[in-house]
């Protein structure tokens, strides 16, 4: 039994993935959906080795509270541990916005709640099993309603493609 249970929340995506490079696979789970309580954090559980799992998101910088779908994990800065990207999900419908070019807005320029806010994509930097937020720093643009798909060369460029 994996020992790992919590407050009922709609679960979007898994990722299993050795976060900590010990070896055992770990567990990270999106959660998307309650737009007006922060009951969407999304977990990390840490492999025990015991057939049991703590719950460490926070103490990861990883309890990224978005509507978040799915993550992915890779070496985005080459530095050989693994960093995250999140891809989320707008809890509103653009059509609701009465403004076309609102789709290539900045999010925290929207005229709408804050509750509202928490779409956007996030790439997260990984810096001795502590992420950072490098979204900005790396050049991707922050909206609501977009997916950024990324590729390695063969020479191991990071390459972003719309």
């Amino acid at each position: 039994m994996a020992q790992v249970c919590g407050r009922i929340v709609w679960s979007t995506g898994a990722v299993m993935v050795d976060i900590n490079n010990d070896g055992w696979l770990d567990m990270y789970i999106c959660n998307s959906g309650h737009i007006n309580n922060d009951n969407r954090r999304n977990k990390l559980y840490i492999n025990n080795h015991d057939l049991g799992f703590t719950e460490s998101a926070k103490q990861y910088g990883l309890d990224h509270s978005g509507f978040c779908t799915q993550a992915s994990f890779f070496d985005y800065d080459l530095d050989g541990d693994l960093d995250c990207f999140i891809i989320n999900n707008s809890p509103l419908p653009f059509s609701s916005l009465n403004y076309a070019a609102m789709r290539d807005t900045d999010i925290s320029q929207w005229n709408v709640d804050d509750n509202m806010k928490g779409g956007g994509n996030h790439l997260y930097q990984n810096n001795n099993n502590r992420f950072t937020e490098v979204t900005k720093k790396a050049g991707l643009p922050y909206r609501s309603y977009q997916f950024w798909f990324g590729h390695f060369s063969r020479r191991y460029q990071w390459r972003l493609l719309p």
